[in-house]
């Protein structure tokens, strides 16, 4: 018995076909085996993992096309929008999006700017869609909507939708929750990313719509329109195909391997960006114990006292400590390399350095 988008053999409905049948082997294929809500879905198939492949290690191997990721400024404030149960709240973001022109300008420059004769759009909400579809087909580029239970213009039953746009009738299709997965149009050289990345399984299985191997296409253009909202700041760990596993880790971008002939490029505002949210999710503990190490680096090796170590502190950091007084920098420092050190002497040495100050 194979069974593919395994990852939703967890569910109830999928567990009672599984046992009707009473399966002697079971084979369980899902390219996003990590589930958000912690289910194993290896253990339905007895830990048996035949074959595993990354997407780095697909893209490297011609198994997947490569991507060409542009990273895009958004101006819209995430800030006054409301999450519930780790979601934007639809109705805030339909507000947010819906006649902004500014926004509509945007996305459709960079739609422009780079070629594109079959585009998919991941759009927040029904009304978010329609409004993008009448949008682009206002501006001369045919377009339309996909989502559950369609009626009315704009909106196209999902087979129509994919048969014109691989026939070049319709050139994007802007859908809510129906591509994700189970939806193969190998001749998508677009998507566009045009509402909050709020799961990590999501992203992988939105960008891989467009991976798929196609006579004639040499990459995937990947336009992600990216604001200030809680989980931007991950994006750039998402792209290497490693998931989310290191949530709490600053994200350095210049130590991230991309796949081979793969293209990042972001905005150098989010680049600010990134490094606000990663400094706002850390702890005043790892914050500081990341600066000192930072500090440490750039002074060569050599442990910084505790002048040395304000001196090069980032901006940002000496704000936060100067207005976090009881969370004490040097005695956060001192108690970490207590912690970590286990050596009499090398702490000696330590607070040798650390008293030679002001």
């Amino acid at each position: 018995m194979t069974r593919a988008e395994f990852h939703h053999a967890v569910n109830d409905q999928y567990q009672r076909i599984i046992n009707y049948f009473k399966p002697k082997f079971l084979l369980g294929l899902t390219a996003t085996p990590e589930r958000l809500d912690g289910k194993d879905i290896y253990e339905i198939c007895d830990y048996n993992v035949p074959y595993e492949i990354s997407l780095k290690e697909a893209i490297n191997k011609g198994v997947l096309v490569p991507f060409h990721y542009y990273g895009i400024y958004d101006t819209v404030d995430y800030s006054s929008i409301h999450l519930v149960r780790g979601h934007y709240d639809e109705k805030q973001l339909d507000k947010a999006y819906i006649g902004n022109k500014d926004r509509y300008d945007l996305i459709y420059k960079y739609y422009k700017k780079y070629p594109s004769k079959r585009a998919l759009g991941f759009c927040c909400s029904r009304k978010h869609a329609n409004e993008m579809a009448k949008e682009f087909c206002a501006r001369g580029i045919d377009a339309v909507a996909v989502y559950s239970n369609t009626n009315g213009e704009p909106s196209e039953e999902r087979n129509i939708a994919i048969q014109k746009l691989k026939s070049q009738e319709i050139k994007v299709i802007f859908s809510v929750d129906m591509f994700n997965e189970g939806v193969d149009i190998p001749d998508l050289d677009m998507v566009m990313f045009l509402r909050p990345t709020e799961s990590p399984v999501v992203f992988l299985q939105q960008l891989g719509r467009g991976l798929r191997i196609s006579n004639g296409k040499t990459y995937l253009n990947v336009l992600d329109f990216i604001g200030n909202y809680e989980k931007a700041g991950r994006v750039p760990l998402l792209l290497t195909g490693g998931g989310d596993s290191n949530k709490n880790a600053p994200t350095d971008l210049s130590n991230i391997e991309y796949p081979d002939d793969c293209i990042v490029d972001f905005d150098m505002r989010l680049i600010d960006l990134f490094k606000k949210l990663d400094q706002k999710s850390l702890t005043a503990k790892e914050r500081i114990t990341h600066e000192f190490y930072r500090v440490k680096e750039k002074l060569d090796g050599k442990i910084p006292t505790r002048m040395q170590l304000f001196t090069y502190m980032d901006d940002d950091v000496y704000r936060y400590c100067i207005t976090h007084a009881k969370e004490n920098p040097s005695g956060i420092i001192w108690n970490f390399w207590r912690s970590c050190t286990s050596s009499l002497r090398q702490r000696k040495h330590f607070a040798q350095v650390w008293a030679r100050t002001f």
